[in-house]
């Protein structure tokens, strides 16, 4: 090759790295600029209390003197608050969400849960258990107070360690378990681990914005898979005992609301992570098939989504909780599942 074909090439390898340097320092200073693409993790502030202190019997609830709440970058779903922030302020004295009943006036029905039952990112009025109270006193024609004791974190193996306590404090007609594919995971196990399937965010930082979008979007389906596959592991693998442990606490809180005249069910709650089936649809299938053993009354949320875009049912991009529309869903089917409940309730 003559030297002026061998100029030639270099030129125009120059051109193209030079082309691409520019289109993606473009790309990144566009990203930088409109953050397209790329959302932060949200930000919590809660503060919790230690309700016992056994460090094997790990078990809190709310500080009622600390507001807590959380903040994310924005509210692309246009579902959050002004300024993509949320401020629980309705903790009260027992550390739970919601108003106490007056000493005359207790709740007809408890519902035991977590941050789904809590209401991450939603309004109190707009959770399911407030729209079901709601819905429940029309459709019973009598007043019905829902107490919420959802706590943000809570496993089937705090659910147990609480009830007993808020039974003896509301002696409820009825009580609601609502249980999530991770509340069979000891929250020792779940703590140490990001889960992809409820979380997502970027590094931040010096990183090239680019770099990490394209991480992301490259990754996502096998992080997503792996998650899958460790929730899984703990009912059908290796971990599997871990599931056994949360359906013996199910079968233990049936029978010491029985030993009180209390009734009991269990509402399973998908975690809603992809559209349509999902490969943790086993788990619901699991979760009913004790239940049934074990004459517990169940409810399976799943088919209340199954139509929905999963976008449409999440507070944000990166914080896959249920928004308030995927709470009013869910109320649809909780309301007469409850009412039921309620209607075969010993106290009656």
């Amino acid at each position: 090759m003559t030297d002026a074909p061998r100029r030639g090439l270099r030129r125009r390898l120059l051109a193209i790295v030079l082309g691409t340097t520019v289109a993606l320092g473009g790309a990144e200073a566009l990203l930088r600029l409109t953050g397209l693409g790329w959302y932060d993790a949200r930000v919590d502030a809660y503060g919790f209390m230690k309700l016992d202190q056994d460090p094997r019997r790990l078990h809190w609830g709310f500080d009622p003197e600390i507001i807590p709440g959380q903040q994310w970058d924005g509210d692309p779903y246009g579902t959050l608050p002004d300024g993509a922030v949320m401020e629980y302020a309705e903790i009260n004295t027992v550390g739970l969400r919601g108003p106490l009943p007056s000493k005359a006036d207790r709740p007809r029905i408890l519902f035991m849960g977590d941050s789904f039952t809590f209401g991450e990112g939603v309004a109190f009025d707009q959770t399911f258990v407030s729209l079901a109270s709601r819905r429940m006193a029309e459709d019973l024609a009598t007043p019905n107070f829902a107490l919420n004791g959802g706590v943000p974190g809570y496993s089937t193996f705090e659910e147990s360690l609480r009830l007993p306590q808020l039974l003896e404090w509301f002696t409820p007609e009825a009580v609601v378990v609502v249980f999530v594919p991770n509340d069979a995971i000891h929250v020792s196990e779940a703590f140490g681990r990001d889960d992809d399937l409820l979380k997502r965010g970027g590094r931040g930082g010096w990183t090239p914005r680019i770099y990490d979008v394209l991480r992301l979007a490259l990754t996502s389906e096998a992080r997503t898979r792996e998650t899958e596959a460790w929730y899984l592991a703990h009912y059908f693998g290796g971990q599997r005992t871990d599931w056994d442990a949360a359906r013996a606490a199910l079968v233990a809180m049936r029978d010491l609301c029985a030993s009180q005249g209390t009734a009991f069910g269990v509402v399973y709650f998908p975690i809603l992570h992809r559209d349509g089936a999902s490969p943790l649809d086993r788990i619901a299938t699991e979760v009913a098939r004790a239940c049934g053993e074990a004459e517990i009354a169940f409810l399976d949320l799943s088919p209340a989504f199954r139509d929905s875009p999963k976008q449409t049912l999440w507070v944000h991009p990166v914080d896959h909780h249920p928004n308030a529309r995927a709470h009013r869903l869910a109320a649809e089917r909780v309301a007469p599942f409850a009412a039921a409940l309620l209607r075969e309730s010993p106290h009656r």
